[in-house]
């Protein structure tokens, strides 16, 4: 986690607090004990530690009393969550407007030849967007 994160991660605690409170007041936390935990799990995905946390409220009777605790219930996790890749724009080319063009075409021709093979419908032609059904 970075320190973005820590809004969400404060979300996620008082979430799982709520879910153990027996009484109508909410669970009150000190700023220094919200840091110790996310101190001890900031290793983790901010992703990841809210997976975890409502893992460990669907497998334990008692919020986790120490930070050691909440680790060892999201790495007792028995799937591990598959976390996307940061969004990277090099990997994705430009497009000219002659590509567009081009594969709108490709995309039409997919579009008719779907239509050929199941036949005609009650439902309306498939087309690309921005140009008319035929």
């Amino acid at each position: 986690m970075k320190k973005d994160d820590f809004k969400r991660f404060c979300t996620v605690i008082y979430w799982l607090a709520g879910k153990y409170c027996v009484s109508n007041e909410p669970r009150k936390f000190e700023s220094k004990w919200l840091m110790e935990y996310f101190d001890v799990i900031s290793d983790l995905p901010i992703e990841y530690v809210e997976i975890g946390v409502k893992h460990h409220y669907g497998h334990n009777e008692f919020f986790p009393e120490r930070p050691a605790s909440l680790r060892k219930s999201i790495a007792d996790m028995p799937v591990k969550p598959k976390l996307k890749a940061a969004y990277n724009t090099a990997q994705i080319p430009e497009f000219t407007a002659q590509e567009h063009v081009d594969a709108s075409g490709k995309l039409d021709e997919i579009l008719a030849s779907l239509e050929g093979k199941f036949g005609p419908s009650n439902r309306p032609h498939l087309s690309v967007a921005g140009k008319k059904a035929a």
